[in-house]
């Protein structure tokens, strides 16, 4: 199965260095994939460093930049006269999102090749119809005729991508592994979380992390990805307890499949079927 990568970027450089090497040098199957990473950091000060022209295979430098959402809308829509011609399916990814093993794909690209599945990525929130855009894999076969309009959003791109494919009658799937990302409100003062998102998934090996919001930035990701795969793989100074985390990461979706949430009692909806 011929796969291509792209990495969304602006100023999160870092991650970006990190995730490629990651890619080339932790996955397995996919390591050789056609990689483009697409960045619009660079007319507010942002550079590259070296080592993401050695990891790319293609790299894009926009000097515009229309904004977070529309920003990202942006490197998707420009990239895709970049993506190869033979490509049969497509993983979009965000800088700071970095999947440790590439056994994950391997398993949604097998079913979605056999069930003609046009998107796989997580739910992004449990009350409306919404897909994850942070990571995810498209059967480009399918969905190419409509990349144009499919990624043409400007606010609540989960939920418009979902719409999307439901209206235009594309099947998608669930990425379990990456479930759930928000927690319930109800345990939301006990775990502190910016926006109520877990930024690590055990059985999915993905980590997502913002940095700034990290004590010791980068290096606490680090020592969090080397806990992740058993590995010191990141050189960094930093320790974690990896067996309380595993152990606290495994038992925690556990918990949530338990905990009263609003969408036991709600009906998910639509945010932009009527408008497609």
């Amino acid at each position: 199965m011929r796969l291509a990568i792209l990495i969304r970027v602006y100023n999160r450089i870092n991650d970006l260095s990190a995730n490629l090497k990651v890619i080339r040098e932790l996955w397995k199957k996919f390591n050789n994939a056609f990689v483009i990473v697409a960045f619009n950091g660079k007319s507010d000060g942002y550079e590259l460093p070296e080592i993401v022209f050695k990891y790319a295979d293609k790299v894009l430098q926009y000097e515009n930049n229309s904004g977070h959402l529309k920003g990202n809308s942006q490197l998707i829509l420009e990239s895709y006269n970049y993506i190869p011609e033979d490509t049969e399916f497509l993983v979009i990814l965000e800088a700071d999102t970095w999947l440790l093993d590439d056994s994950l794909i391997s398993k949604y690209l097998n079913i979605m090749d056999n069930r003609d599945i046009a998107w796989c990525s997580s739910e992004w929130r449990n009350l409306t119809y919404s897909l994850g855009i942070d990571f995810a894999i498209l059967n480009f076969n399918l969905l190419k005729g409509f990349y144009k309009d499919l990624f043409n959003f400007d606010k609540n791109p989960e939920e418009w991508v979902a719409d999307f494919l439901i209206q235009k009658g594309l099947k998608f799937l669930y990425i379990r592994e990456l479930m759930p990302v928000h927690i319930p409100k109800i345990l939301s003062s006990f775990f502190r979380l910016k926006d109520r998102r877990l930024r690590i998934f055990l059985k999915g090996k993905m980590i997502t992390h913002h940095i700034e919001c990290l004590k010791n930035g980068i290096e606490d990701k680090y020592a969090i990805a080397n806990c992740i795969i058993n590995s010191q793989f990141f050189y960094t100074s930093v320790k974690k307890n990896c067996f309380i985390m595993k152990i606290f990461y495994f038992f925690l979706p556990y918990l949530l499949m338990v905990t009263p949430q609003s969408s036991w009692f709600k009906s998910k909806k639509h945010i932009f079927l009527r408008y497609i």
